[in-house]
């Protein structure tokens, strides 16, 4: 009968052990796994609830990349810093309508997602148009508004921060 007690009491420590040992380690804490198996291991529960109660590093990592992923999109926003290109070898590629540089070999614009026709077709019109006449009430204010309107479009910004940007830019 004792020792039926000893492996069920090794047992449940096995268990509490192992639990906090993996709830350490999803938090984060690569280097404390073994320590908390022991305090799981002998304090059960408790151990267990030690573990929990620890702040979550990856959480924490997350929440930091999520800021700095917004503060750039503002910055891009305000015009502090351009949105950045694909990498690559564009020697050979084609220039599509919307201004992005895509690889000889895509057949549709990885930013507005038209095709290498259409955006050709496009150009082509835009060339005779204005050769025929200067474009009317053409401003900068215009051209930053399409700009954003396009960044609306892709969902790099919302729907608030458009309306924001359109009346600070139109003077509303």
């Amino acid at each position: 009968m004792d020792t039926v007690y000893l492996v069920l009491v090794l047992v449940w420590g096995l268990v509490w052990g192992a639990c906090t040992r993996q709830n350490v380690l999803d938090k984060g804490y690569e280097d404390e796994g073994l320590k908390y198996f022991f305090i799981g291991f002998f304090l059960g529960l408790i151990g267990f609830i030690l573990a929990y109660a620890k702040p979550d590093l990856k959480k924490e990592y997350m929440d930091n990349q999520f800021r700095q992923m917004i503060e750039n999109q503002n910055k891009i926003m305000n015009s502090q810093i351009s949105a950045p290109s694909p990498k690559g070898d564009f020697s050979n590629g084609w220039r599509c309508f919307c201004g992005a540089m895509n690889r000889e070999y895509e057949g549709s614009c990885h930013s507005c997602g038209r095709t290498q026709a259409e955006a050709k077709k496009a150009s082509k019109e835009k060339e005779a148009h204005n050769s025929e006449e200067a474009i009317p009430n053409q401003t900068p204010t215009t051209d930053q508004l399409r700009e954003f309107k396009a960044m609306l479009d892709e969902g790099l910004i919302t729907e608030e921060e458009y309306n924001a940007k359109k009346k600070q830019l139109l003077g509303l």
